[in-house]
Formats: C-alpha cells, structure tokens, sequence
C-alpha cells in the first residue's frame, strides 16, 4: 500500500487491470495536476511510484466489492479530500479534462456528477453523451456508474451501497437518495471522456449470469425501489417534471447527439434505438425514481454490517441476488 503524500485536495479511484487506461490520466510532470490518483488493483497495472500524486493499494475481486473494501478501511483517505472521482479503467481521459470536471463540480455545488461521453464512446444511456453546450452542467435524474464524481461527504453517506454485495445497480440507488434534490446530479456538457470499450464487456469476471437489466430489477426489488425510468434531463432550472414547452426544448437539444452517429463505435441501429429511447423518455416520461431514501440507506446499512460480520468470521462478502 502506498499513498500520495501531496497537497491536492481532489481525488480520483480505478479499479484497475492489465488494459487499464489510467497512465493517460497522468500529467507529464508531477504539480501540474491537481488532483491526486489512487489505483486499487485487482490485476497486474502500470505503476508510477516515483510521484507524491499517486498511490496504490492492491484489492483483488469484484469492481464494486473492492471500492466497498476500501471504504471500509480507509474512509479517513476519504475525508481529507473535499472531491473524489470513481472511475472505470476503460475511461479515455486526460488531466486537464479530469481537472476540469472536478472545478466543475466545486462551483456548482454539484454532490454526484459526471463528464458527458464523446461520440466515439460506447453507452447505455443516450442522455449521457455530450450535447456541445458549453462547459456547464446538464440537470439529470441518475449518474451512473462508470465515471462518477462525488462531494467527499455525500460518498461517505453513500458508502454502504458499495458493501452490500451488489456489482450494479447502486448508481440507481444513490441517483434515488439524492433524487429529491434537482440540483444534485449534473452531466458535463463540454467535458468529455471516451468510454473505449463496449459495455459489460467484463461482466462475467464480475460475477454477472443474467442480464445487467435483470440483476438490476432485483436489486431495485430489495430495496423498496419501484420504478427507475432511465437516464433523463429534467431542465435548467431542474425540475422533475417539467412542463411540456421545456420537454421538447430539451428533445431538441438531445437530437444535437445524432452527429456522433457518424463515430459511434456502437451498432448504428444499436444507436439509434438508444437515441430514439431517450427522445420518448424526455417527452412522457416522470424523471423522479420512486423509492424511500430513508429506506434505502438503513437497509445498505444492515447489508452492509452483515457482510462486514460475515468476512470478519472468514466466510466472505454476501451477494444480493
């Protein structure tokens, strides 16, 4: 285990393997960025242990159950940073981008966030790729996780979620948590990144069986969350349920995503399906994802003492299936 010893008050987390992408995250130079970086591996990756920025902890297994591990046991890490990042391997980024959406963030106030995905990433959501609108937040109803941004304090009340033996669906938790607050969860449009490789790509070294969507309605079901309606933009000014004349307007701006149809690494029918999707999401849809937050936090709790009880007498994590 090695830690950074800087002064930067931002920081960013990858589970990192083999492929991992993260070198590219690195400034030339040590102090030109501003944001420290801490690689959990679950695999051989590039190292740089001749800079203060950077650290390195090896935690083998799952994505999500080795963010949970580190939470665990290094929420003091956690608390003497004001910003920190989760972001997957398989992320295309440079520093000033990463820099960037951490800024961002700090003058929005923003408490979960994302960059938006270029055109040539590959997606689930539509709503997440870039629109060209300047440098500035895009209000959305859920950040996913692939690269995350949070206020240090709201990962710390989320970071049950991380232990409760769930390797998705937890974005769709913390977006309900933090649902009722429209300013909270932002996209940055201007602020992209590249996701480079397709999606689920490593699922099964994940532990998946089913299908994302079918492992996700169960772990919806287990915490009381009845209806997730996707990702979509609810306005600026946020609202839930915005009226007619501001879903159309915001339509309008999400069909500015048609061009990237000419770079998607995706399927173009693939493509088009998901834009289609989320142009009749804006236009109908209740963006709000109807669950109890109060619920949703005690029972993380609960599973997450559980599991904490179960590794400390040798028998490992539990999963939620």
């Amino acid at each position: 285990m090695r830690l950074p010893a800087g002064d930067n008050r931002d920081l960013i987390l990858t589970r990192a393997g083999p492929k991992s992408l993260h070198p590219g995250w690195l400034a030339p130079k040590e102090g030109e960025q501003r944001f420290d970086l801490i690689v959990l591996s679950y695999g051989p990756t590039p190292l740089a242990y001749d800079r203060t920025d950077f650290g390195h902890i090896e935690i083998p297994g799952h994505k999500v159950a080795g963010y949970g591990a580190f939470l665990r046991n290094h929420s003091n890490i956690i608390e003497r940073y004001d910003q920190v990042a989760m972001i997957d391997d398989d992320i295309e980024a440079d520093y000033n981008t990463l820099a960037r959406a951490f800024e961002l963030g700090r003058s929005h106030n923003l408490k979960i966030w994302q960059p938006s995905l270029s055109s040539k990433s590959y997606f689930s959501y539509a709503a997440h790729l870039d629109q060209s609108g300047g440098c500035k937040p895009r209000y959305i109803n859920f950040v996913e996780m692939m690269c995350p941004f949070f206020q240090s304090a709201t990962l710390l009340e989320m970071s049950n979620l991380f232990m409760i033996g769930a390797e998705t669906g937890i974005d769709v938790l913390w977006s309900c948590i933090l649902g009722e607050d429209p300013w909270a969860l932002a996209v940055l449009d201007g602020v992209t990144v590249t996701h480079a490789r397709p999606v689920g790509l490593l699922k099964s070294m994940n532990g998946f069986q089913a299908s994302y969507n079918d492992y996700i309605q169960r772990v919806l079901h287990q915490f009381d969350v009845r209806r997730f309606p996707g990702a979509i933009p609810i306005g600026f000014p946020p609202q839930h349920n915005p009226t007619a004349i501001v879903r159309l307007r915001l339509a309008l701006s999400a069909l500015n995503v048609i061009s990237a149809i000419r770079e998607t690494p995706m399927p173009k029918k693939l493509f088009v399906q998901a834009l289609l999707a989320g142009l009749r999401q804006i236009l109908i849809k209740d963006t709000r994802i109807f669950g109890r937050p109060a619920i949703i936090l005690e029972r993380a709790k609960q599973y997450a003492a559980a599991n904490s009880r179960a590794m400390a007498l040798g028998d490992g994590a539990a999963e939620l299936r």
